[in-house]
């Protein structure tokens, strides 16, 4: 998948083309996931399946199967009702930097 979305990627210039572009290779990735590991934790399950009823482009688990970090893809009024819902100590909003890696910790 990851082969395929950066060669992909090279012939794109339409940042909405490039968008859906990396929105379904996060579902790919997530439903070839689902497949090849354990059943997720009641508690993502949980978190999972409120997501599934949102109006998100895409999301999946990142980490090792079982429970880890959500990526969700959406809208900003649709991540913004995430963050509503699940309050701020529990989203994280990443940045694209271009001066290197930044670790955030939330307490």
């Amino acid at each position: 998948i990851a082969s395929k979305l950066a060669n992909s990627l090279k012939e794109m210039t339409n940042s909405d083309e490039i968008y859906q572009c990396i929105a379904n290779a996060v579902k790919q990735g997530w439903e070839l996931k689902k497949e090849f590991t354990a059943p997720v934790s009641e508690s993502v399950a949980n978190i999972i399946n409120y997501l599934s009823k949102t109006k998100l482009d895409a999301f999946k688990l990142l980490g090792a199967g079982h429970e880890g970090f959500i990526l969700c893809l959406g809208e900003p009024a649709v991540l913004l009702k995430l963050m509503n819902h699940f309050g701020s100590t529990q989203c994280i909003s990443p940045r694209l930097l271009n001066t290197g890696v930044e670790l955030l910790f939330k307490n």
